[in-house]
């Protein structure tokens, strides 16, 4: 549901359409294994369930006051730890996130 209201319809709304993102964020990581883009012991269930728990993350700590800075930082590790076929994700992005903050 949603995340504090009297009314169950926004709930409802907000739930539908997390659960349809996440759909297509699942189909296209679904594609993208199958293309290589994606390693192929990944799960694109998973992913897009972890891609939805990031992205309602920031959206409510940034809701709750969390910084640019600090929001940078969560999704600068969310990247850093991404699957990719056959590679890692460069290490320096933590620091170039940071020197663009500065």
């Amino acid at each position: 549901g949603g995340l504090s209201c009297g009314d169950n319809t926004i709930p409802d709304m907000l739930m539908k359409s997390r659960a349809e993102k996440e759909a297509m964020l699942r189909k296209r990581f679904e594609q993208a294994k199958k293309s290589g883009d994606l390693a192929k012991d990944c799960d694109p269930a998973a992913l897009a369930r972890y891609l939805a728990v990031m992205a309602n993350g920031l959206a409510v700590q940034g809701a709750a006051g969390a910084s640019v800075a600090e929001l940078r930082d969560v999704a600068a590790i969310a990247l850093a730890n991404w699957p990719v076929a056959g590679k890692r994700r460069d290490p320096k992005i933590r620091r170039r996130n940071r020197l663009d903050r500065q």
